[in-house]
């Protein structure tokens, strides 16, 4: 496209625009959700501190100690986390195959929908191979 044409609009529909932004909304949503769940059911000596534990901790299947000084790291709601985290990562990845138009437009559009993708694939395999 030169400077002279006109630009063309990008050939998304309103229904596919408005899936993607659930289906991101919806990952925000679960990661976050299940998150909050697991920290209320922690189950050990001291609460579960986001500045203290590691995210993935509310993920761990076994209980058991962790670390240099030692800590108890016990999450019952592990699969709620887990669940969560491959929610994520679904539902991201959902999103950019919804916005995939848009990420044609461009060589940088492109690069950011692999980074995306990458993300997603990320969380998800965090929620199928916990920690432990």
């Amino acid at each position: 496209m030169t400077v002279d044409e006109p630009h063309q609009p990008c050939p998304l529909t309103r229904r596919r625009r408005r899936w993607a932004g659930v289906a991101w909304a919806a990952a925000v949503v679960a990661t976050i959700g299940t998150q909050f769940l697991a920290q209320a059911r922690w189950d050990g000596p001291e609460p579960y501190s986001l500045a203290r534990f590691n995210i993935s901790d509310l993920g761990n299947v076994t209980c058991r100690s962790v670390g240099s000084p030692s800590r108890d790291v016990c999450s019952p709601w592990h699969l709620a986390t887990n669940v969560g985290f491959v929610a994520f990562g679904v539902l991201t990845i959902a999103g950019i195959v919804l916005l995939t138009p848009l990420w044609r437009r461009s060589w940088s559009g492109g690069a950011a929908a692999v980074l995306l993708a990458l993300s997603g694939i990320g969380s998800a395999l965090v929620g199928l191979a916990p920690s432990d």
